[in-house]
């Protein structure tokens, strides 16, 4: 059984990255990807923070928004949850 290398961009060169598979997607795809799903969950917290709510300032709001954007991109970037 023969295995092929795929080249990488990642130096050096010459080094073999077991299990490396390159994107298939473009990195514009991946940032909509990215940016969909993040306004989908930012519009359901913001869903249930209305109905919880419905007299929250919009600052406060703001702040509930920010705080799950951080959150949940810290827990998941440095956990590797993706």
């Amino acid at each position: 059984m023969t295995v092929t290398k795929i080249p990488h961009p990642f130096y050096p060169i010459e080094t073999e990255i077991v299990g490396y598979l390159a994107n298939e997607w473009s990195v514009p795809t991946l940032l909509g990807v990215f940016a969909a799903g993040w306004a989908v969950i930012l519009a359901a917290t913001l869903a249930v923070v209305k109905r919880h709510n419905p007299t929250l300032p919009s600052g406060e709001k703001a702040v509930i928004l920010w705080f799950i954007l951080c959150k949940l991109n810290q827990s998941h970037l440095s956990h590797g949850h993706c």
